[in-house]
């Protein structure tokens, strides 16, 4: 079974991920039945950046998925995605596009975690 097709996941993966759910027939029996909520948590091994996610034999985020390199799903395939991951874009002749460059910048560069479209919404 797939992280997305459960309301509650055995496992959470990020702080505030939902662990249980209560129905009631009032407020005040809401806030008794949460009060009875007991939770266990157990540490497991995680990864906390993408390039040690992607090493061989890393702790799987979605134990489901079997990698944690996303290659789309079975609706959504992703067929330029690597073995390694990484999209390919190329485009032209790209050793060409090096000679005659004036400057060629190379590095790793990284931006704040952004939530443009939360597939969690808290609201």
């Amino acid at each position: 079974m797939r992280k997305f097709e459960l309301l509650l996941d055995p496992v959470l993966h990020h702080p505030g991920e939902e662990v249980a759910a209560v129905a009631a027939i009032s407020p005040e029996v809401a806030e008794a039945a949460l009060k009875l909520i007991k939770v266990d948590y157990e540490v497991l091994p995680s990864v906390c950046n993408y390039m040690d996610a992607m090493k061989p034999g890393a702790p799987l985020v979605q134990d489901g998925y079997g990698t944690n390199v996303y290659h789309g799903t079975d609706l959504v395939k992703l067929p330029r995605i690597g073995p390694d991951g990484w999209l390919r874009l190329d485009f032209g002749d790209v050793d060409k596009g090096f000679k005659e460059a004036d400057y060629i910048i190379d590095g790793t560069f990284e931006t704040p975690r952004q939530y443009n479209c939360s597939p969690m919404p808290r609201g």
